[in-house]
C-alpha cells in the first residue's frame, strides 16, 4: 500500500479530470444532510474523519458511477486509473464543497448546508446545519456552498460584521488547507480487489460481485445489468426478484456453472465478460428451461418452494442451448433428472461442502446430456422414516421437499375431493394452504405436545376454507364431512383408515408409507 495525503481542493481537482473515479460495483450516495453536515463540522474542528482508499489499475473500467450527480470526464491515453475502494461518501460530500450541484441537482430533496456564524468552535454540536429555504436567516447562517468559491464569497461576505467575516475566513482556511489521508493499492488482480472491498467497505455491505461483473463485462451493445434486468422480468411468476442481490447471485452462478463448471462466489470472478456477452442467449434459455422443467416435472412453481435454490446451477448446464425453445431430452434423462431433484432434498445433500458437490453434479449434467445412459449421481445418502418427524415450518428445507413430495400426488381438496390448483397455490407461496390433519386443538386437549403436533406427517394440503370446516373436530367426527375420503386420503399419502386411528398410530403409518413413496422416487 502507498500513502500519501491530499487537499480537498486536489481531490476534487483530480474527480474534474476523471483522474479518480467511483467504480461500477460501489452503491450509489447514500448520506443525508445531516451526515454531510458533520463531515464539515468534523473538518472545522479537526477531528479525524479517516482515510480514502484508492484502487490503482491500468484497466479502465467503461461503465462507472457518478460522483453524485456529477459525470466523470472520458479518458484517452492514461496509463493508470484510481478507483474508490472506499470512502466514496465523505469524497462525494468533499466535492460539494465546490460544487453544490454534486448533491443537489438530480434531488429534489436535498437540502443545503449552512454554516452557524453564531456558535462557538467549542461548541459539541455540528455548526454545519442543513436547512430549508424557509428557516434561513442569512444574518447568522452562511451557505456552505460559497466558501470555496472565491467571487461568491466575496459578493455574499461584504455585508457581514467584522466578527461574522473573520469567523468565516477561519472556515475557509482551514476546509482549504485541510489534507486527506489517502492509501492507494496498485494491483489488476480482481480477486484481491474483491477481498480488500469486502474488509474495508465501512458500510458493511459486501461487494457486489453483479455489479463488479457488470462492470467487467461491459460493451457498447451489450449491458450486463439490463440483461439480468430483463431476464429477472421474465422471471418475476417464478418468485426471482433483480433487486435481490441472492437471486442475483444465483443467476451469476448459472453463468459459471455454463462457462466454467463452477458454483463458488469466487468463481464469479473468474468470468470472462466476452464469454459471458457471447453465450448469453444460451446461459438465458439454460435457465429458462430448467424453470419450465421444475415446473412440469416437479410442480415447483415458485423458488420459495425449491429445496435449494442452488439446484438451479446444474440443472442451467443440462438446458443451456442457443434454442430459444430449448433442446429435447430423452425419457432417461428426464427420469435421471427427477431422481436427481428428490435425492439431493430428502437427502440434504446441499446443506454442506457445496463448492465440491454442486461442481460435482454440473459434471454429472454435461456427462447426462451428452449419454443418456451415463453413470451419473451417484452420491451415498442416508434416510429414513424419522424425516418426517421433522417441524412443519415452510422455511425450511425439510418441509419444502415434502411439500414437493404432496404436490406430485396430484393432491385433492380435503372437502370436496376436487383436484387442488396447485399454480395458483404454489406460485405465491400461501402457507394458509397447508393444515393439520389430526386437529392442533384436539390434539392438545388429549395432551399431546406441541413438538408432535407440529411433525411433517400431520400435515398435507389443506385449504383455509376446508380447515374452517373441520375446526378442532376428531378426524373420526369430521370423516362425515369428506365427500371422496378414499380418493382424498391417497392423494395425501395417508393411510386408508386415517380417520380411525389414534394419533400415535397414525403418525407411524403415515410415515411408514410417506418412506416407501420416497424410495420409489429415489431408487
Amino acid at each position: 500500500m502507498e500513502q500519501s495525503n491530499i487537499t480537498i481542493e486536489d481531490l476534487y481537482s483530480q474527480v474534474k479530470k476523471g483522474t479518480v473515479r467511483i467504480p461500477a460495483f460501489q452503491r450509489g450516495f447514500v448520506w443525508t444532510a445531516e451526515q454531510v453536515g458533520l463531515l464539515y463540522d468534523s473538518l472545522y474542528k479537526g477531528f479525524p474523519i479517516g482515510n480514502v482508499l484508492f484502487w490503482e489499475t491500468s484497466n479502465l473500467l467503461k461503465y462507472d458511477k457518478k460522483v453524485g450527480s456529477f459525470d466523470s470526464p472520458e479518458l484517452n491515453g492514461m496509463q493508470t486509473y484510481q478507483y474508490v475502494l472506499d470512502g466514496q461518501q465523505r469524497l462525494t460530500s468533499l466535492c460539494a464543497l465546490f460544487n453544490r450541484d454534486i448533491l443537489a441537482a438530480e434531488n429534489p430533496e436535498w437540502i443545503d448546508i449552512y454554516f452557524d456564524m453564531e456558535g462557538s468552535l467549542e461548541d459539541t454540536k455540528s455548526l454545519f446545519i442543513p436547512l430549508k429555504e424557509e428557516e434561513v436567516n442569512l444574518e447568522r447562517y452562511f451557505p456552505v456552498y460559497k466558501i470555496m468559491d472565491s467571487v461568491e464569497y466575496r459578493r455574499a461576505t461584504r455585508e457581514l460584521t467584522d466578527e461574522k467575516a473573520d469567523k468565516l475566513d477561519k472556515v475557509m482556511r482551514k476546509l482549504s488547507t485541510k489534507v486527506i489521508p489517502v492509501e492507494k493499492m496498485k494491483t489488476d488482480d480482481m480477486k484481491l480487489v474483491s477481498m480488500v472491498f469486502e474488509r474495508v467497505n465501512t458500510a458493511g455491505t459486501d461487494l457486489d460481485h453483479y455489479q463488479l461483473l457488470a462492470a467487467w463485462s461491459w460493451s457498447e451493445d451489450f449491458v450486463l445489468q439490463e440483461k439480468f434486468t430483463e431476464l429477472a422480468d421474465e422471471l418475476e411468476e417464478f418468485g426471482l426478484d433483480g433487486n435481490n442481490s441472492s437471486h442475483v447471485d444465483l443467476l451469476l452462478k448459472c453463468c459459471t456453472s455454463v462457462l466454467l463448471n463452477k458454483s463458488s462466489t469466487d468463481s464469479i470472478i473468474d468470468l470472462n465478460g466476452q464469454d459471458v456477452r457471447e453465450k448469453f442467449s444460451e446461459i438465458e434459455n439454460g435457465i429458462k428451461s430448467s424453470i419450465q422443467f421444475l415446473k412440469d416435472e416437479l410442480k415447483v412453481f415458485n423458488i420459495k418452494y425449491l429445496p435449494y435454490p442452488s439446484m438451479l446451477i446444474p440443472l442451467t448446464k443440462f438446458f443451456a442451448t442457443h434454442r430459444a425453445m430449448g433442446d429435447s431430452y430423452t425419457n432417461k434423462q428426464r427420469e435421471k433428472l427427477v431422481k436427481w431433484f428428490w435425492k439431493v432434498g430428502f437427502s440434504k445433500h446441499y446443506s454442506n461442502a457445496i463448492d465440491t458437490k454442486i461442481p460435482k453434479d454440473i459434471e454429472d449434467m454435461e456427462k447426462l446430456r451428452e449419454d443418456e445412459n451415463a453413470n451419473v449421481f451417484n452420491f451415498k445418502y442416508k434416510f429414513n422414516s424419522e424425516y418426517f418427524d421433522n417441524k412443519f415450518n415452510v422455511n425450511t428445507i425439510t418441509t419444502k421437499v415434502f411439500i414437493a413430495l404432496l404436490a406430485n400426488q396430484n393432491p385433492k381438496s380435503f372437502i370436496s375431493g376436487s383436484p387442488i390448483d396447485l399454480q395458483r397455490k404454489l406460485r405465491v407461496g400461501y402457507k394458509t394452504e397447508f393444515h393439520h390433519i389430526f386437529p392442533q386443538k384436539h390434539l392438545e386437549r388429549l395432551g399431546v405436545d406441541k413438538s408432535d403436533i407440529n411433525k411433517l406427517a400431520n400435515f398435507c394440503f389443506l385449504s383455509k376454507s376446508d380447515n374452517n370446516q373441520i375446526k378442532d373436530l376428531d378426524p373420526k367426527e369430521y370423516k362425515k364431512l369428506i365427500e371422496k375420503p378414499d380418493v382424498v386420503l391417497e392423494s395425501a399419502i395417508c393411510p386408508s383408515d386415517t380417520f380411525d386411528l389414534t394419533y400415535e398410530d397414525f403418525i407411524e403409518q403415515r410415515s411408514k408409507i410417506l418412506l416407501e413413496e420416497v424410495n420409489k422416487l429415489i431408487k
